[in-house]
């Protein structure tokens, strides 16, 4: 419900726009090689949801890593599930809309207040810019990040940090981030 809350808002209908779908519960039930094809439908109470699996974005988290929008050019760490491994192959982020610097307002009483004082909002951002390859945004975000002295407890999220510096010549700093990894 809460994906319908903040992409559908005003939608009144039982028929549901998304759906979240555990992998650990039915990708299993899902022929990898007729993915594209499948369509996926569920009830839940009185709400329905139909959809195409492949238009279908694959989101991981695992604690203490940060929550990761994955495609099949994510880099991962060893631990991955293995169906979220699969899965990512087909995972389209073109489907996320939007520009990277806007923000949907989500209702506080919710979804709670937005933390922008931690290492995975400043992440899960630079990871959204990247997409766009907004490398400006991400070296600004990576000099936030660098000011407010945070850092990840995973340290494969400095890649989309060191991306940016590169791709806006900033070699030093890049290789400054390579060192604290």
């Amino acid at each position: 419900m809460p994906i319908n809350l903040i992409y559908a808002p005003r939608n009144k209908s039982l028929d549901l726009s998304f759906w979240v779908l555990p992998l650990e519960e039915r990708f299993k039930q899902v022929e990898l090689s007729n993915i594209h094809q499948a369509v996926f439908t569920h009830r839940e109470r009185n709400l329905r949801f139909q959809g195409l699996l492949k238009q279908n974005i694959v989101v991981w988290h695992s604690p203490p890593s940060c929550l990761r929008v994955l495609d099949k050019n994510s880099q991962l760490p060893y631990t991955i599930n293995h169906w979220v491994d699969l899965a990512r192959e087909y995972s389209d982020i073109d489907l996320i809309i939007g520009n990277p610097r806007v923000s949907r307002h989500l209702p506080e009483s919710i979804f709670g207040k937005e933390t922008q004082d931690d290492w995975c909002y400043y992440f899960e951002k630079a990871e959204l810019a990247e997409q766009f390859s907004d490398w400006d945004r991400i070296a600004e975000l990576a000099d936030e990040v660098r000011h407010k002295g945070l850092t990840p407890k995973d340290v494969t999220e400095w890649r989309p940090f060191i991306a940016g510096y590169q791709n806006i010549g900033r070699e030093n700093d890049a290789q400054l981030l390579s060192r604290t990894n």
